[in-house]
């Protein structure tokens, strides 16, 4: 029972009064005298102080310590001359006892700040309270003393039984305890203490410890800390200990007057139970509470792009969602990248908690997007989750080029930059980045951007057909010959003059053809083109093809600087530019087109040229070419070599984060994207798309989304 320190010491002194009397009249000793007489009254009155009087709340092993040495200084001192063998073994049992709960204190007091050997903590924390008590530890030296005197001056053995069942029944029936406790029930039941605070983990986390009958999490509380100071306690976690109920809570300075009656009445770290309740959120967002859920509070190891949090409520979390805490009354927001679980050992018993690991996003406005925050959050400052929202049927507008997963928080783009700086769309088939490329695409030809897209699967023209666009490529007779010129250049003789000379006369002759297929697209109204080569088999004249085409495209730009946006689309770019290492035909064919683009992405931003890279085979990728991409769209990538150059892109924690992307989810991040960190963003899935890509062999794909989706 929770009493205040004034009625324990009330209590302590009638039962001290009481051992005197009852001693008195059984003994007939009514003063104090030195040797066994007198130690079974110093023995109780000590175990009355030390479980009265003591720190009422100290933790087991501190109380054990304290109890273990006094109980140990009783035993030494007592004197055994003349006294039977039985009552030495008491008092030998008595000492062994003591001095394990001495050594386990000190082991578990120890370990417990080390914070080391949870196991050895855990059963060294057991003995203190099983064997710790001052109930067990005294009972040997009370026992001896009301023994030992009568056995050496031959007293009527009733007094034995008087005095232990003085003792047996004050320790185990508590009876001023008791009454105590039932009047302050009755007469201040409003004002009843619940608990006590035992620990403050500044600057706002308490740890309390309390009565069986307090329903802790579904109320708030007041307290009154050491320097005066009023504060307001909202439950956040509740622990069942094998002897304590502990809770953990947050904490604000008390905002309204304090009743009288309750300042006349508390105790420094009592907590008492209020009737306006009110919840995390509105102490923190001023009543702001829409779209916000409490997640957890900050914890150590914090920094400013990464924050770590303890969750302290049951709530659903995954990758991606989007969390919010209040600094200097601005709302700063991060996004989980990873999480894991741990455990903490308070008061020598195992908590398993949660740990989020979240990085910062920043400030956001929908002009804007994300701006970072230059600071860490401090200790302990309480964590919001933004709610779920109904994210089915998205629509994008304007600039916006996703959301966040499960809120309604767009993400922007730029997408002047996202064309002259370059992209990369990156992701393994199936992911979504496909689909996210369309949608890019769309964007481009709404806005007077050329768009050339060199496609060699084939997917392009029946998706994109709703933009009208051009296809640009050989008439049959011309790839006929080509195939016909290149297999004779590759089955001639050495060196096959002749049938080089052949082949360079046929590329002359079809140049006239490809620049003015080029200067009347740029020219015409459509702003999408398509070079398509279905017709030609074979890797080597379809890389010698689209060099051409893109040779006189930036040509067509360097002698019309500036007067038209070009963006060329490379859709499995890994077949076009691939890393040297990579290269399975012709290397001057494959030299040749990786100059082009080389020269594209170092120059084309002068000429108003931007490239799209599309891939599934980061690894394949010329790193010349995609180095020099200022923006990345990733997907779910798992190959240790794609990764390990994203590497320099992104962080550790958001190169882990990629692997476990679900489909339709992107890593974005670069000069296009308004926000300053790299941001989990889910682009919406439009099942007017579904008719689309079935046509062109994507039904199980499209399925497969929708399941995941639902």
């Amino acid at each position: 029972m929770n009493l205040n320190t004034k009625i324990r010491f009330i209590i302590a002194i009638i039962y001290s009064i009481a051992s005197y009397v009852v001693l008195g009249s059984v003994t007939g000793i009514w003063y104090i005298k030195a040797g066994n007489e007198s130690a079974w009254l110093v023995t109780i009155v000590g175990y009355f102080i030390y479980e009265l009087l003591s720190v009422f709340y100290f933790v087991k092993p501190q109380d054990t310590l304290a109890t273990s040495i006094s109980t140990i200084l009783l035993l030494v001192t007592l004197d055994t001359e003349g006294v039977s063998n039985n009552l030495i073994i008491i008092k030998n049992i008595g000492l062994i006892l003591s001095l394990v709960a001495l050594l386990t204190s000190i082991i578990n007091i120890y370990l417990n700040k080390q914070d080391v050997y949870p196991r050895i903590n855990r059963t060294t924390y057991v003995i203190c309270q099983y064997i710790g008590s001052g109930k067990v530890l005294f009972f040997p030296v009370l026992l001896f003393c009301s023994i030992a005197y009568y056995n050496t001056n031959t007293v009527n053995y009733n007094a034995i039984l008087w005095l232990n069942t003085f003792w047996v029944f004050v320790v185990l029936s508590q009876p001023l305890e008791v009454a105590f406790y039932l009047l302050n029930s009755h007469t201040k039941n409003s004002n009843l203490s619940l608990g006590k605070i035992i620990r403050i983990d500044n600057p706002n986390i308490v740890r309390i410890g309390l009565k069986e009958e307090c329903s802790w999490m579904n109320n708030n509380y007041i307290s009154k800390l050491a320097d005066g100071k009023w504060i307001r306690i909202i439950p956040i976690a509740k622990q069942v200990q094998s002897d304590a109920i502990l809770g953990t809570g947050i904490y604000c300075e008390f905002e309204e007057p304090i009743e009288k009656s309750l300042i006349k009445e508390t105790s420094v770290g009592e907590i008492y139970q209020l009737d306006n309740k009110k919840t995390i959120n509105e102490i923190v967002f001023n009543n702001e509470t829409d779209g916000l859920e409490y997640v957890g509070y900050i914890i150590e190891n914090s920094c400013i792009n990464i924050v770590k949090i303890e969750v302290s409520t049951s709530i659903e979390l995954e990758e991606g969602l989007i969390l919010v805490i209040k600094q200097h009354n601005k709302k700063v927001y991060y996004q989980i990248i990873d999480g894991n679980t741990t455990e903490e050992i308070f008061q020598s018993n195992p908590k398993g908690k949660t740990i989020i690991k979240a990085y910062q996003l920043g400030m956001y406005t929908l002009e804007e997007g994300f701006r970072r925050y230059s600071w860490v959050p401090d200790m302990n400052t309480p964590v919001f989750l933004i709610k779920r929202e109904n994210t089915e049927d998205v629509e994008l507008s304007n600039n916006e080029i996703g959301f966040i997963p499960n809120t309604n928080i767009r993400i922007n783009a730029d997408f002047n930059d996202l064309v002259t700086y370059h992209c990369a769309i990156l992701g393994v088939t199936g992911t979504g980045k496909t689909e996210f490329a369309f949608d890019i695409i769309r964007n481009n030809t709404y806005r007077n951007v050329k768009v050339i897209c060199v496609d060699f699967t084939g997917d392009y023209k029946a998706r994109l057909k709703d933009v009208s666009p051009t296809i640009l490529g050989l008439n049959s007779l011309d790839c006929i010959e080509l195939e016909k010129l290149i297999d004779d250049v590759e089955t001639g003789a050495y060196g096959a003059p002749s049938e080089k000379k052949k082949f360079n006369s046929f590329l002359d002759k079809i140049k006239p053809n490809i620049i003015k297929q080029i200067d009347d697209y740029i020219l015409s109204d459509t702003n999408l083109a398509i070079i398509e080569l279905p017709e030609i088999a074979t890797t080597r004249a379809t890389l010698r093809i689209t060099e051409m085409y893109l040779s006189n495209v930036f040509n067509w730009a360097k002698n019309n600087r500036n007067k038209k946006t070009i963006q060329i689309v490379l859709e499995e770019a890994h077949t076009i530019i691939p890393e040297k290492n990579m290269y399975t035909y012709d290397k001057v064919d494959t030299e040749s087109v990786l100059s082009r683009l080389s020269q594209i992405a170092l120059q084309g931003r002068k000429y108003g040229v931007g490239l799209m890279l599309i891939s599934q085979r980061t690894a394949l990728v010329s790193k010349t070419v995609l180095s020099q991409c200022n923006t990345f769209f990733t997907f779910n990538l798992i190959d240790k070599t794609s990764l390990e150059f994203l590497g320099n892109v992104y962080s550790n924690e958001h190169i882990e984060s990629i692997k476990n992307l679900k489909k339709l989810q992107v890593l974005a991040f670069g000069k296009a994207v308004k926000s300053e960190n790299p941001v989990i963003m889910e682009i919406p899935f439009d099942p007017s798309k579904k008719e689309a890509s079935m046509k062109i062999g994507l039904e199980d794909e499209i399925n497969n989304t929708e399941n995941e989706m639902e």
